[in-house]
């Protein structure tokens, strides 16, 4: 599917806001003609590697948030189109807020950047191995890995992995595949380590610890991510434990992350290696 991820939408143009991983370009889950088409347009083009959203403004008309993905089976506007799921929220402050957040860490498509990307994936396309990153010298270039803004609940993980004696994996969820962009992919430890580090609440944990001299207990940080997750209405605090917890249990699963998990005087702490 050819597919476009907007998130400000008008006939006097605005920005759209794409994840552009090389897996995504490469299986036709997103086009590279989606840059030359918005510059037509008079949008900003700007890709977010960790972003996996669908969203759409019109402003004085409303925010659309579901399932849709911006193609004429997403919108419905072709025979044998998909059923898709949305919501109409207000065209409010505090929801352009919430969307000026989304765009915090994205990187803004030059021309220049644009055909060193259309390079790669050419590339790539040729190449009977199958690519899973951008080299990684391209990568440093398309990700922010300082975290802002704040987070999603679905930017969170659901479930823990469990590697058996032969290395085989089990008990991962496929929300969380999807939010690791690992769907579809042959699963190691080290390509599962490699996405972790570069997920939105893997990045904000590092942010907490650094804000608080690389050290905090469990309790203080279930206040952070409850302070840091948008949702409305509220997650419940004891699910917010849950939350940290099941992050916890990935940084101790996969190690080599920079975080260390133990539990000095009965209580859990949590500090930067």
């Amino acid at each position: 599917m050819r597919t476009l991820y907007p998130s400000e939408i008008s006939i006097h143009g605005g920005r759209i806001l794409a994840r552009w991983r090389l897996s995504d370009l490469l299986s036709g889950a997103s086009d590279l003609d989606a840059y030359p088409l918005a510059k037509r347009l008079g949008f900003a083009f700007y890709i977010r590697q960790d972003f996996h959203g669908k969203v759409f403004s019109v402003p004085g008309s409303g925010v659309i948030v579901g399932s849709a993905n911006a193609t004429l089976s997403g919108f419905g506007l072709k025979e044998a189109a998909n059923s898709e799921v949305c919501t109409l929220v207000p065209d409010s402050e505090k929801n352009q807020a919430l969307l000026d957040e989304i765009f915090d860490g994205a990187i803004e498509m030059t021309d220049a950047l644009f055909q060193e990307i259309s390079s790669v994936v050419g590339s790539a396309a040729m190449n009977t191995t199958e690519e899973l990153e951008w080299p990684s010298e391209l990568l440093d270039r398309l990700q922010n890995l300082e975290f802002s803004g704040r987070l999603l609940l679905s930017e969170c993980f659901v479930s823990t992995p469990v590697f058996d004696e032969s290395g085989a994996l089990s008990n991962l969820d496929e929300r969380d595949l999807h939010l690791l962009g690992l769907v579809g992919v042959d699963l190691n430890s080290d390509t599962l380590r490699h996405a972790f580090k570069t997920t939105r609440i893997f990045r904000w944990l590092v942010h907490a610890l650094k804000s608080s001299d690389g050290e905090l207990y469990f309790g203080s940080l279930t206040e952070s991510l409850h302070r840091t997750l948008l949702d409305d209405p509220v997650v419940y605090r004891r699910d917010v434990k849950i939350l940290l917890q099941t992050l916890l249990q990935w940084c101790q699963l996969l190690g080599g992350v920079g975080v260390l998990v133990d539990r000095p005087n009965h209580s859990q702490r949590v500090r930067l290696s």
